[in-house]
């Protein structure tokens, strides 16, 4: 799941180098945020399976911090899929203020999502590493 959702991530953020070839460009574009959603999804449910059952309330604190890091990462994915599919624009959008509050809500906010979550990710598993250190 890590892996798939770095690969798209990367993937989307390099379509400004290949901007020549239009049309690798587009099937990167079509593709790539469905597979930083199936990655996405995948880390989160391992994530969750793997987590240690622990009556600790820091432990309980930090694995719901990285419950919030996994619905970053998948909200993430899908404003990349309705960046560039537009699934949502036509319920949304009736006139021009409605499009640049459509533009505001949507466009290129994928990658905050991504930082966030990213972050509260590595800030969870460097403190449940800590944290099983100290119980041992």
């Amino acid at each position: 799941g890590g892996v798939a959702m770095v690969c798209s991530a990367l993937l989307m953020m390099s379509t400004t180098l290949f901007i020549e070839n239009i049309q690798l460009v587009t099937t990167i574009r079509q593709w790539a945020p469905w597979f930083l959603l199936m990655g996405s999804i995948l880390y989160v449910v391992v994530q969750r399976l793997t987590s240690i059952r622990s009556t600790d309330i820091a432990v309980s604190r930090l694995q719901s911090i990285q419950l919030l890091s996994g619905f970053c990462l998948i909200i993430s994915s899908l404003l990349l899929i309705e960046q560039y599919n537009g699934f949502v624009m036509p319920i949304m959008v009736s006139d021009i203020n409605s499009y640049y509050n459509y533009l505001r809500i949507v466009h290129n906010n994928w990658v905050v999502m991504l930082f966030v979550g990213a972050l509260l990710q590595l800030y969870t598993t460097n403190r449940l590493s800590h944290e099983q250190q100290k119980e041992s």
